[in-house]
């Protein structure tokens, strides 16, 4: 036995004892205190928990207006910075939009920062609908719910995850979804839809929602309660850290699209099982491969590009994950090379762009007639003195550079020919913020940004900062110039946000303009009396412009919602020019029609020859939907004092005289709801007879 074995064995009852001595001199915790949600629950930053959720004692809101606010719990000190926060639902029954099921909750992060969510809840394998028990979904501060869908009553999120066989959900701005196994199901917006974001979404100083949805958590017990971990991080462009990007510019090549993709296809509605085309490079020149997948994309789609002297790069099926878009590498080599995609089901569903590399960067900064502002955020400080973005500058435009910030700190901001920080064109040193305007000397042409700490002149070690792009065109684009429905301006492009003309009167005619993807929707509000309904039509010359892409003419569609974005009526046929809707075929409306209300009319750009103003007229009344118009009894079609014939074939057609006239007449039908006893579209149509 080793000598010192005992002296050993001693010592260490001493330890123990000098340890466990004072341990038992201590007060212990009363035991209904040892695990209360709220000891759980901690504190955030030094400050009491009230309890649920998130520390308030309150619920949290389900719509922005009522949304816990976080912000103030983190210090935004330029390092990673996470809380942890408990909250609970308290609907008992299958409920995806009430107060109950929903929780909001907002960060305001400063620019130069991203977000990251991770909702868990007490996973304990008691069935299938344990998996099914909460959604999580990130979104703008206009979201009023986990979908992504912008018009819904519980959409306009930029997308939303569900089902976890683990009891865990987590997103963030830098990815989307977070996690790479499949389930989680996420689900994202597309480019079709306004709410659209790309990932990593660069906030750049702009609030966020975190919404935290009942799914099933009623179903079993314990389920109803979840942990929300939010972790805020410094970085640049959207990307954690101070990270480059590879960045390409001018488009050299673009394929692919599909039947679902939307305006962005080529064109919308084709589709396609095999596309291919080829581009050529001079000796040196070098491109870049991006992509944008649509969400059969990883279980249909797969890309081949091919070298002049044969080599051969693949993406096979599964490789590209739904919704996503990314560069798929840097490719040089003189020669023709060959672009290729193919799509199992036959209605394309991936976008192939090749364009000139840039070299790697912080970020790019860009803009065209349909967007002339441009901002990205990044951070920098005594650890990381600068970044340096690439800003493209579209033929045609002049442009200016913005440089802010909110930290104590000194940024200066220098602009260049040449990526490698040669050719100076100028720099600004003494504002807050700096500023240079480029003019339109610079247009069709990449420039390089650099954006600099300055240690001697900062007391902050870091600072977050928005660099801002702003272009004005050399001439007007299509739809620069607008005075819809009389309102000195463009007519509002979202649900959010109508041009009320209400003042116009119960009837009259609004004027307006729409360009494909320029201006792509116009929305108008009226200020509905009880027991009222609305009448509408809209008009337009289907040959101006020579027509769209599409059909061979200009198409709209024509939709009425109410103010908080439900279905009322809609019509996109294509035999129907033009268009009339009106609110005594809707139950949504019939429902609530005792009370006043308010009425939103779309007006949306379907297809239009390229770069092409289309006026149009809507024309509308609002009329005493409780009454039976005289006319429904006694019609005076084409001014015959009668009702003109029924049949679809012609057989009691009303006679009118062979000349080449207009005539108005009334078509009637029974009402459903329960104060309308009719209801009546009035039309206009020109008639000619041989």
């Amino acid at each position: 036995m080793n000598e010192n074995a005992p002296r050993s064995i001693c010592l260490a009852i001493l330890m123990i004892a000098s340890i466990a001595l004072p341990m038992l001199d201590a007060q212990m915790e009363p035991p209904e205190l040892r695990d209360t949600e709220v000891k759980k629950e901690g504190t955030i930053n030094g400050g009491q928990c009230s309890g649920h959720d998130a520390c308030r004692g309150t619920d949290a809101g389900r719509y922005y207006s009522t949304a816990i606010n976080l912000t103030s719990d983190f210090d935004f000190d330029g390092t990673n910075e996470t809380n942890v926060y408990f909250g609970s639902h308290s609907n008992t029954a299958y409920d995806y939009q009430s107060a109950a099921a929903v929780d909001m909750f907002i960060v305001d992060t400063p620019p130069g920062y991203g977000v990251t969510a991770t909702l868990s809840w007490n996973h304990t394998g008691q069935g299938t609908y344990d998996n099914y028990a909460h959604r999580l979904a990130i979104g703008p501060t206009s979201a009023l719910g986990y979908y992504y869908y912008p018009t819904s009553t519980y959409g306009g999120s930029w997308g939303y995850c569900y089902y976890s066989t683990t009891g865990s959900l987590s997103m963030s701005t830098e990815v989307g979804e977070v996690t790479t196994t499949n389930p989680p199901y996420c689900y994202f917006t597309t480019s079709s839809y306004e709410n659209h974001v790309d990932f990593p979404h660069d906030l750049a100083g702009d609030p966020m929602m975190i919404i935290a949805n009942c799914y099933y958590c009623y179903y079993y017990a314990g389920n109803d309660e979840y942990q929300l971990e939010i972790t805020v991080w410094p970085g640049d462009a959207g990307l954690p850290g101070d990270q480059v990007q590879a960045l390409t510019g001018a488009p050299i090549l673009e394929i692919g699209g599909g039947w679902y993709w939307g305006a962005g296809g080529s064109p919308s509605g084709t589709s396609w099982s095999s596309i291919q085309d080829t581009f050529t490079l001079s000796a040196g020149q070098e491109v870049g491969l991006d992509y944008q997948c649509d969400y059969w994309c990883p279980m249909e789609t797969a890309v081949s590009l091919t070298a002049p002297n044969g080599t051969s790069y693949s993406w096979g099926v599964g490789s590209l994950a739904s919704y996503s878009s990314g560069n798929l590498g840097a490719y040089s080599g003189a020669g023709t090379w060959t672009l290729g995609a193919t799509d199992s089901y036959g209605d394309g569903g991936i976008l192939l762009t090749v364009a000139e590399s840039l070299g790697s960067f912080t970020g790019l900064l860009t803009g065209s007639a349909f967007d002339m502002d441009d901002k990205g955020s990044g951070n920098v400080g005594s650890t990381d003195t600068s970044d340096i973005w690439a800003i493209q500058i579209p033929d045609g435009f002049a442009a200016n550079i913005t440089l802010d910030w909110e930290a104590n700190a000194d940024l200066d901001l220098y602009v260049y020919a040449n990526g490698d920080q040669t050719g100076m064109i100028d720099y600004s040193w003494y504002d807050q913020p700096e500023f240079i305007d480029l003019g339109g000397a610079y247009a069709n042409t990449t420039v390089f940004v650099k954006v600099e700490y300055w240690y001697w002149g900062s007391i902050d070690p870091s600072a977050g900062y928005v660099l801002w792009l702003q272009l004005t065109p050399s001439e007007d684009p299509p739809c620069w110039v607008q005075n819809d429905g009389g309102s000195g301006g463009d007519a509002g492009d979202t649900t959010a946000e109508p041009t009320n003309v209400t003042s116009v009167g119960m009837e009259g005619t609004l004027s307006g303009k729409l360009c494909e993807a320029y201006d792509e929707y116009d929305y108008y509000l009226l200020d509905v009396p009880a027991n009222y309904g609305v009448w509408a039509r809209l008009d337009w010359e289907p040959d101006d412009g020579g027509g769209g892409s599409i059909y061979g003419f200009n198409h709209l569609w024509f939709y009425m919602y109410t103010a908080s974005g439900s279905y009322i009526y809609g019509s996109t046929s294509t035999l129907r020019n033009p268009h009339a809707l009106s609110t005594n075929n809707s139950y949504t409306w019939n429902a609530q029609i005792s009370s006043a209300s308010q009425i939103l009319l779309q007006v949306r750009a379907y297809d239009i020859a390229t770069d092409f103003e289309l006026n149009y007229t809507v024309q509308y009344a609002i009329y005493d939907q409780s009454v039976e118009p005289t006319q429904s009894s006694n019609p005076d079609d084409a001014g015959s004092g009668q009702d003109a014939g029924d049949s679809l074939y012609g057989t009691d057609a009303l006679g009118i005289n062979s000349m080449n006239q207009t005539f108005e007449g009334w078509a009637t039908t029974v009402g459903t709801g329960t104060t309308t006893t009719s209801c009546t579209c009035r039309t206009t149509t020109p008639c000619r007879s041989n």
